[in-house]
Formats: structure tokens, sequence, C-alpha cells
């Protein structure tokens, strides 16, 4: 049976990740020139990249697409609404000059907003370009959001020739400093904290969370930590980061506290559980729920609080049955030994009660 508790849900300021506190989240490019969109950080090494040669500015750009890359389908429905940020890495081992690239971006096969990177010369050092703008979308469970991106640049005539060619480059995407992607200005996860699972009879209480993420990032890239505060005077040995389990609904956490081995108290428990792509941008709920610490019922000797007074207890019990059964027994020897030496002095025949015509003649004499 569940010990009841009262619940009192993220006290004080909002959370982070509520509707009042949406967040610029950088959604990587990954896996090749049709790849993924992705959360979390791409560390590659050697980093991805994708050989370019760039067309003039004003032809016509169909087919010339470099890359397209993809989120998964959404999981549950978020708005996106805000600043939006691009940023692209290049460069050319033979130089590119007037060198830029468009981004289109996608919801679904449907052409949201189309954007120009500024204009500049390339060289065998990358060379970042960056887009800042606004996107408003509502992406429903299901939905996509995609990016293209096109290259362009002047030609140029190579040693030897006569005929302007399309100048070679390089576009760089995924891996530490050259990470390539966009960033968009959204809620991605929903974090809830339940109240925590308390039985009686059972020695252990189980602190959770439930993490609902949009993009169905890779679970084993990105952080969490479960964090619970006990009440004034309690202690817990269990705090600090922890593994999900993918559900259906969500990744689940849990925290198993034995609360026997510890200085349990009845109170308010703070449950925090955080969790973040990349260790900076975190998503919070913290949670107060008063808990009331179960009382074992006594089934034995071995962990129980009461130990020392039990065995006192009944030590003392069976020295004063002893000392009774002792003293009743000495006195129940002692009562029968008297009687016997009574009924000694009683031994030989009794004398002859006298008669009648006895005690006439004793008056006549």
């Amino acid at each position: 049976m569940t010990v009841p508790g009262l619940a009192f849900s993220a006290t004080g300021a909002p959370p982070r990740g509520s509707s009042q506190d949406k967040v610029l989240v950088k959604l990587n490019f990954d896996n090749g020139a049709n790849g993924n969109l992705i959360p979390t950080p791409v560390d590659r090494d050697p980093v991805e990249q994708i050989a370019m040669l760039g067309k003039p500015p004003g032809t016509i750009v169909a087919g010339m697409v470099i890359g397209h890359w993809a989120t998964k389908q959404i999981k549950f429905p978020i708005s996106v609404s805000g600043p939006f940020a691009c940023t692209l890495w290049a460069d050319s081992q033979k130089g590119a000059k007037n060198a830029y690239f468009t981004i289109d971006i996608y919801k679904g096969t449907t052409l949201l907003e189309h954007y120009n990177t500024s204009r500049q010369t390339l060289g065998s050092d990358p060379v970042r370009y960056d887009i800042s703008a606004m996107l408003n979308v509502e992406l429903a469970a299901g939905d996509t959001l995609s990016t293209s991106i096109y290259f362009f640049s002047d030609l140029v005539i190579n040693p030897g020739t006569i005929i302007p060619q399309p100048a070679q480059a390089t576009f760089l995407y995924g891996g530490g400093q050259y990470s390539s992607g966009i960033s968009i200005t959204t809620i991605p996860m929903i974090v809830n904290v339940p109240e925590p699972g308390v039985q009686d009879g059972v020695d252990f209480i189980t602190f959770s969370a439930k993490v609902k993420e949009a993009f169905d990032a890779d679970p084993s890239k990105m952080n969490y930590t479960l964090i619970i505060t006990p009440p004034s005077g309690g202690t817990m040995k269990h705090l600090g980061k922890v593994n999900p389990q993918s559900t259906t609904e969500g990744l689940a956490f849990s925290l198993v506290w034995n609360y026997t081995k510890d200085n349990a108290k009845d109170g308010f428990y703070t449950i925090t559980m955080d969790a973040s792509y990349d260790g900076n941008t975190t998503f919070t709920n913290t949670s107060k729920y008063y808990v009331y610490i179960p009382r074992k019922a006594v089934t034995g000797f071995e962990n129980t609080p009461m130990q020392p007074l039990i065995i006192g207890s009944v030590a003392l019990a069976v020295i004063f049955i002893g000392f009774a059964i002792y003293y009743n027994r000495k006195k129940i020897f002692k009562n029968r030994y008297a009687g016997s030496k009574a009924g000694s002095k009683d031994k030989g025949p009794k004398a002859r009660p006298k008669r009648e015509k006895d005690e006439e003649a004793d008056d006549e004499d």
C-alpha cells in the first residue's frame, strides 16, 4: 500500500524547459551528404566533409544541392518560434572567390525559408559562415524538419586552360570545431518527476523521473542527472548521474534507496531531474514531495532499530521467570518437609476414649 504523501511540484521559478523558456537548440549535420539532423554533438576524426564544385551566382540551382539533412520524425508537438542560426564551414585548396551558400528549410516537403550567407574568398584554412534570422513553424508528432544546402562561387581559370572552370572547395560539417548545423528556438524536452514510490513492508523507496525528447536522440549521447535532497537531518547515499531506460512514453529514470541503512526522516524531499544534449543547455524539473518513511514491523532481531531493547527485555524476562520458578520450587519443598516431621509425632496407637461406665466408677471412688 502506498504511503500517503503531499505533492508540491516545481516550487519557485518556472523550471527551464517550460513553455515560458524556449532555448536555442543546435541540430548538427551527421552521417553523409544525405544524412541526419541530430541534437547531440558530432565528433568525428577525421572531420566529415564533402567535395564541392562552385557554380557562378545567378545560375539555375536545380540539382546542385551538396547535402540534405533531416531530423527523425518528431516525437511530440513542438513550437519553433524565434531566433534561427546556421553555422557552415568550408575551405578551398585552390582558392574559391566570391564563395557563399544558400540553405533551404523544409517541414516535410514544404519549403519554409530560404537563407543566404555572406560571400567570402576561401583558402586552405577553414572559413566559418554564419546566418542569423528568424524561424516560426509548428511541428506535429510525425513531422520532420530538414535542410538543403547549395554552394556558389566565381569560375576560375586553372593553369594551362583557357576555359573557366568551377572552383573546387570542401564543405566541413561533422567533427569538433568544424561541426556545421542549424539552431532553432524551441523546447525539445519535457521533464516529469512523479511522486516517489513508497510501500509498507518494503525496505526501498523509489525516486523516478521521465523525459520525453522530441528528436529521438541517442540516449547514450545525452547527459542526465537525478538529485534528491532529503529534509534537514536526513541523509542519502544515492545521488547523481543515472542511466535511462527507453519506454513507449519516453525515457525512464529511477534511483532505489534502501532507507533502512541511512538516517531516513519524514519530510519534504526535493527531486531535481536534469537532461541535456551537450551539457550546456539543460532542461530541468524540480519537485517537492512530503514522504512518510515506513515504520517496519518487528519480525526478528536483525536490522531492527529496537534490537538492543528487545534483547534486553527478553533477557530480563528469562531471569525473572527463572527466579520465580526457583523460589516457588524451594517453597514447595520446604512445606513438604515440614509436613513430614509433624506426622512422625502421631505415630503409634492412639489413646482409647473413656467409656461412660468407667467415668461412673471413677466418680464413686
